[in-house]
């Protein structure tokens, strides 16, 4: 035995409780209680109202508490010594369990070191190796996590870094080779994103079905707006009126017309002869045209 272990054993005195209980008269008690409910069937409860379900199952939820708040109650009792137990061991462990936050505060500070001197090891192993790549893919997404633990080796770590960025070249060369694709510009991108070819032509894919859909409800609101386009009217040449015929060496004479005729028709006859260029009186009498 461990001196420990000795601690744990020095000055406890320790006996098991029992609890004992009628489970037959409980178990009776409880069918007594529950014999309204017995036969219940999805058929005969359908007839119950939304009321009475709610009345009979808070019945039966009463009786199921009933019985839990006993059990609670004992449990509490049975527990007690035990809480008052496990409260005093814990205030005695409490020098030992500052000790032991202490010593694991300084030891993750000192992993947490190591994991930082790695990191800028491997960082520079990766702008040596792919000067080029850095700008596009940050160190973050070339790092493993599991290259900082102590577990694995720098040199493992270096080796597994420069075969995962040459394998991000070799399928970026067969990415290149689909350049043609109107969506490839897209896909690198994507590539660059995850380092991912499939992932690369999921996404060009992707945009190519989507594009195609474009396309077509284009199309299709062009060809409607044709169909519901009217047909513009026949243009129809416009005719210059002839201008009235003036002869400058004919004298004037008065002339006298009698016409019979509604008022806007002498309006239409007075517009006519202004146009032409004639002047004089009308009215409805010889007379009045003196």
């Amino acid at each position: 035995m461990s001196k420990s272990e000795e601690i744990a054993e020095l000055g406890t005195r320790f006996q098991p409780a029992t609890i004992e209980a009628d489970f037959d008269a409980m178990r009776e008690r409880l069918g007594e209680l529950l014999a309204p409910y017995a036969d219940m069937s999805d058929e005969a409860l359908s007839k119950y109202t939304s009321a009475e379900l709610r009345t009979t199952r808070a019945s039966v939820n009463k009786i199921i508490n009933d019985v839990e708040d006993g059990r609670k109650a004992i449990k509490r009792q049975y527990m007690a010594p035990y809480d008052e137990f496990a409260a005093k061991v814990k205030e005695l462990l409490g020098p030992a369990q500052e000790a032991a936050d202490q010593l694991g505060a300084m030891l993750t500070c000192k992993t947490e070191a190591a994991k930082a001197k790695r990191r800028e090891g491997l960082e520079r192993t990766y702008e040596d190796f792919a000067p080029a790549l850095v700008p596009v893919v940050p160190f973050e997404r070339i790092l493993e996590p599991k290259w900082l633990n102590a577990s694995t080796k720098p040199a493992k770590a270096a080796e597994e870094l420069e075969a995962k960025v040459s394998k991000v070249a070799s399928d970026w060369e067969a990415l290149k080779g689909r350049q043609g694709d109107p969506f490839y510009a897209e896909g690198e991108a994507a590539f660059f994103r995850t380092l991912d070819v499939a992932q690369a032509l999921s996404v060009m894919a992707a945009r190519a079905e989507e594009q195609a859909r474009i396309d077509a409800m284009r199309a299709e609101v062009e060809a409607y707006r044709e169909e519901a386009q009217p047909e513009a009217a026949p243009e129809v040449p416009e005719v210059a009126e002839p201008a009235p015929e003036v002869f400058a060496d004919e004298q004037a004479s008065t002339w006298y017309l009698r016409v019979v005729c509604t008022e806007p028709q002498r309006a239409a006859l007075l517009g006519f002869l202004r146009e032409a260029g004639i002047h004089g009186s009308i009215g409805k009498s010889k007379e009045a045209l003196r």
